[in-house]
This record gives C-alpha cells, sequence and structure tokens, in this order.
C-alpha cells in the first residue's frame, strides 16, 4: 500500500472516531469537530507550520475519545450530575490519554513519558 494510501485510511479513521463518540453522546454532537476546526483556524493565525496545524486538529478531534468509556445513561442524563456521575465524567481525559498512548502519531498526542 502506498504513502498516500496510508496517510489517507489513517485521516479516515481519525474522522471517525468522533462521530462513534457523539453515537454514544448526541447532545455535544459536532463538538470534537468544531474544536478541531477552532483549534487549526488559532494554530494557522499563530503561523504555525501546516503539518503542526494538522496535528493541532488531529488533537481536537480526539480529545473527548475516552467518553466511549463513560456510561450513555450519565452522558445523556437531562439535569445536574450528582458528585459519583461528575466524577466518572472527569475520567475520560485520562482514558482517552490511556488508550491514544498505545496508537503511534507522528507528533505527541499522548506522550509516555
Amino acid at each position: 500500500m502506498s504513502k498516500k494510501k496510508l496517510e489517507a485510511n489513517l485521516t479516515s479513521t481519525i474522522n471517525a472516531l468522533p462521530r462513534i463518540v457523539e453515537i454514544r453522546d448526541p447532545y455535544t454532537s459536532g463538538h470534537q469537530r468544531k474544536v478541531g476546526l477552532l483549534a487549526v483556524s488559532i494554530s494557522r493565525r499563530m503561523g504555525l507550520k501546516d503539518r503542526l496545524c494538522e496535528n493541532i486538529r488531529t488533537s481536537g478531534l480526539l480529545h473527548d475519545i475516552g467518553k466511549l468509556w463513560i456510561p450513555s445513561e450519565i452522558l445523556s442524563k437531562p439535569g445536574r450530575l450528582n458528585h459519583i456521575e461528575f466524577e466518572m465524567i472527569k475520567e475520560h481525559s485520562r482514558l482517552g490519554y490511556e488508550v491514544l498512548k498505545e496508537v503511534e502519531f507522528d507528533f505527541p498526542i499522548a506522550p509516555t513519558t
């Protein structure tokens, strides 16, 4: 498989992951994509190189991936969360890190050191 095809496959896989999170958490539908777009817009205005801007966009797309391990009843609960539920929600960033640290990106999305 060519390098171009591998990069296209990686990009489409990265773009699919936020959609999976949105299925479990429809309340925040589009949030990860919007974070990625906002982050890349800011990074471009800062004059960062294109590759770094794309890496920042990817990070924005994946920042909530840990929500996949939060029960959907909590993610879609109307009203206020109780203390335990809120603590579970706060764990999504650590859970996302645990998953992403196993993936070898060409930039430090979840560094292990």
